[in-house]
């Protein structure tokens, strides 16, 4: 994004320029919130500001806090950002209008790392762009933006993409129960042999029943891909399969309750291929995974039109997407430890401040040559008349 330059930028001579008009930064950061803006107390930089000219001129500070942290960037994010604060000032961009936010950035130069303040010269080329020179108080350069161009956005769409409202647009893949078909329907193994070209509705691959050569999972999942991938080329390309669905039967290739109930990962290959064959070929196949209880369950599940089923002890269970439910908040300490809200029960957990306790230190009198002074709490009363005092830790307490 930056790259040093040989060229340094020219230093205002007079700082502010001759004739510039001061801004009143009362309630700036107040309106710039109304507009979308919600800059917490470090971006909040931007301490003095003038106009001259079409141009705007401003300082900017970081908080003491943040100047030994600064030595660790070219420029300090929130220095960078308050910079950019002053462009709120350049005709069209006032505070209250259309809210901006930076597009694209060109012509980046970065002259000197470690600023904590910075004088900003801010001059827009047009409703949509704009460009910053920016020194420090000695009038030594310290960032270039040659060109930045910035898209219009509001304020609704920026509450969109806080925190709360992401959180609530996370969705995760659960098994929920689903009901059976009560009617069962005519099927046939489709590699059963046929007198005629009539097929029922229903056509069944299994794979549970495909051997393979050598019991290494490579080969097996190559050689169960291999052998659904040919009953679907079937499917689509055979006529007189035009009006069947297919249903491909896998075993041990799915977790719904348990990764546990993940017995066969080649099954699972199958199921990937099966997902993206039914976004190709919509309402032409289906895939079941069933367990060695679901036997008299397999029928209507045959009959159920769901692209995708589970079998487990004779109930089916179908994927759905739902938001994801909160995790664990973070405190806002230093130091937190994993709890329970209520005793008895592990449907509460929490991550909970954890309170800082000092160590205990008791006295003791030693009955023997002291050791060399370190920190004391304890009179010594050795033979030798030593009057050093010694400290014993005590474990501390928890």
């Amino acid at each position: 994004m930056v790259a040093p330059v040989e060229t340094p930028v020219e230093a205002e001579r007079q700082w502010p320029p001759a004739g510039a008009e001061p801004v009143a930064l009362e309630g700036f950061y107040d309106r710039l919130a109304e507009a979308g803006y919600e800059y917490g107390p470090v971006f909040r930089g931007l301490t003095a500001a003038w106009t001259h000219d079409g141009e705007v001129f401003a300082e900017i500070a970081l908080g003491e806090e943040q100047h030994e942290l600064a030595g660790r960037f070219g420029i300090h994010p929130a220095l960078l950002d308050a910079a950019l604060h002053a462009s709120n000032f350049c005709p069209g961009h006032e505070p209250g209008g259309a809210t901006y936010l930076p597009f694209s950035w060109n012509g980046v130069r970065l002259h000197a790392s470690g600023a904590t303040a910075l004088r900003v010269r801010a001059t827009s080329t047009g409703p949509d762009n704009l460009s910053l020179h920016a020194t420090d108080p000695h009038g030594v350069p310290v960032v270039t933006i040659g060109s930045l161009v910035l898209r219009e956005t509001n304020a609704e769409q920026l509450r969109s993409t806080s925190p709360s409202s992401s959180a609530d647009s996370q969705f995760t893949v659960e098994w929920t129960e689903h009901p059976l078909a009560r009617n069962e329907v005519t099927w046939a193994e489709l590699d059963a042999v046929h007198d005629d070209d009539t097929w029922p509705p229903v056509v069944v691959a299994d794979t549970r029943a495909y051997g393979t050569e050598g019991g290494e999972l490579p080969e097996r999942a190559r050689a169960l891909t291999g052998r659904a991938l040919a009953a679907i080329q079937r499917l689509i390309s055979d006529d007189g399969l035009a009006d069947s669905r297919l249903v491909v039967l896998t075993g041990g290739g799915m977790a719904v309750h348990d990764d546990a109930e993940v017995t066969d990962p080649a099954a699972a290959a199958v199921w990937g291929l099966v997902r993206a064959a039914q976004a190709e070929h919509p309402g032409r196949v289906y895939v079941i995974d069933t367990d060695d209880r679901s036997a008299e369950a397999l029928p209507a599940a045959l009959a159920t039109e769901e692209p995708q089923l589970a079998l487990r002890g004779g109930t089916a269970w179908a994927p759905r997407l739902v938001r994801t439910r909160p995790g664990l908040a973070v405190p806002a300490v230093a130091a937190w430890r994993l709890d329970v809200t209520e005793h008895g029960t592990l449907e509460n957990l929490a991550l909970v401040p954890h309170p800082r306790r000092r160590r205990r230190w008791r006295r003791a009198r030693c009955g023997s040559r002291c050791a060399p002074p370190v920190r004391t709490s304890a009179m010594c009363s050795s033979p030798s008349g030593c009057t050093r005092r010694r400290s014993v830790p005590r474990a501390p307490v928890w």
